[in-house]
């Protein structure tokens, strides 16, 4: 959940509401305002401001102020003019649907990409690197995604297990040890079914890597480390989960080259050997298919 959300639905006292108010109105201005200057606006107190911060989950303002400006920079930047929601209209034709998609994708890939922070790439690298196998937890659009990025370990000896039946989440993550490591997907970070799994695998100890998106949410609380996904899409009012989607796909890409990169020359040579060993009866009329 966003910072402003999560203002507009804490539980605050009347004192609280009026700075958490001020804030919202002053968003743009926060960089120079400091608790005193707020205090004096809202005719109450510094200590007043820092406990609102405290409430909200912060150490301190300087804390909430940094969290609000850098969240306000990412609503700010892409999407500015295409609607990751309603990209199109019924009065497009088929060749600017067509452009929209191109556009989608372009702007999905931006935004991810902005949101990739090294230390937390490193750090689900590192734990995917160590892990004897990694169990992969998603449902609905992002299952076919997961399987992609498992057939693509696959191929270079490193084993990933999607759960993909529905109800049997919990039964899997009893099946998973302290050297395997678990990626949680889930946009909205609170899908009851994988929040109890993944509660469940941090009571046995296993490593859990979140993809979800920007904001507070129940799956960022129980992860190990996250990896930020774009936020664009409302939960009802989209027409389809086309910049999550591209998005995930994306960050599993990503996840994919880098663990290949570890053992560049290994895994290449490996993959190459494979392929022309396995996959030698497809004999291909076009030559730019052709090695």
């Amino acid at each position: 959940m966003l910072l402003e959300k999560r203002m507009k639905l804490a539980q605050l006292t009347k004192v609280e509401k009026s700075i958490a108010e001020y804030i919202m109105t002053h968003k743009n201005d926060l960089e120079k305002l400091s608790t005193r200057m707020i205090a004096n606006a809202t005719h109450t107190s510094s200590s007043a401001v820092i406990r609102l911060a405290h409430k909200l989950g912060f150490a301190g303002y300087k804390e909430l102020k940094a969290h609000y400006i850098q969240e306000m920079a990412y609503l700010q930047s892409h999407f500015q003019s295409i609607d990751a929601n309603i990209p199109f209209t019924e009065t497009d034709t088929i060749m600017s649907v067509a452009h929209i998609m191109k556009q989608m994708m372009i702007e999905s890939a931006n935004d991810t990409s902005s949101l990739i922070r090294h230390d937390s790439l490193q750090q689900a690298l590192n734990l995917l690197e160590k892990a004897a196998h990694i169990y992969i937890f998603a449902y609905s659009s992002y299952l076919p995604l997961a399987q992609v990025f498992q057939v693509k370990m696959a191929r270079i000896k490193k084993q990933v297990i999607v759960q993909n039946m529905i109800g049997e989440a919990n039964y899997q993550a009893n099946l998973i040890t302290k050297e395997d490591c678990a990626i949680i997907i889930s946009y909205s970070g609170e899908n009851p079914y994988l929040i109890k799994t993944t509660k469940s695998l941090k009571r046995k100890g296993i490593s859990v890597i979140g993809i979800t998106s920007v904001g507070e949410n129940s799956l960022r609380e129980f992860s190990d480390c996250v990896l930020d996904i774009s936020t664009r899409e409302k939960l009802f009012s989209k027409i389809g989960n086309f910049s999550s989607e591209y998005s995930v796909e994306l960050i599993l890409n990503i996840l994919y080259s880098c663990y290949f990169q570890l053992n560049y020359e290994k895994n290449r040579s490996y993959k190459v050997l494979q392929a022309k060993k396995i996959e030698n009866n497809h004999f291909l009329n076009n030559d730019l298919l052709n090695d």
